[in-house]
């Protein structure tokens, strides 16, 4: 499943930029929808983290609601909070392998 956090705003080169976060359940789930979108693979953020992301720009703002059926739309908090239950999932995983 594919997370998208709220458009933001951002001061960049002298202007207001507007973006958004997107994030996924996996890796490969991140990557399908970067090809789909048309992203470049090394545009990825934090990459092989539990953080990994894109931040997405331009028409890609609104490209990525047209896949309904793969996102989800979350506000802010929830947002934040998906991302920590990823970092928390991740912990657990590295305790047992220990």
């Amino acid at each position: 499943m594919i997370y998208v956090d709220e458009v933001q705003t951002l001061p960049f080169k002298g202007k207001l930029k507007k973006f958004r976060h997107m994030i996924a359940d996996s890796s490969r789930d991140l990557a399908i929808m970067a090809e789909r979108l048309k992203l470049l693979p090394e545009w990825i953020q934090n990459k092989g983290t539990v953080e990994e992301h894109y931040d997405l720009f331009g028409v890609k703002i609104h490209q990525i609601l047209l896949y309904k059926q793969d996102v989800i739309l979350l506000d802010s908090k929830e947002f934040i909070k998906r991302i920590q239950k990823k970092r928390d999932h991740d912990g657990l995983l590295q305790e047992v392998v220990k």
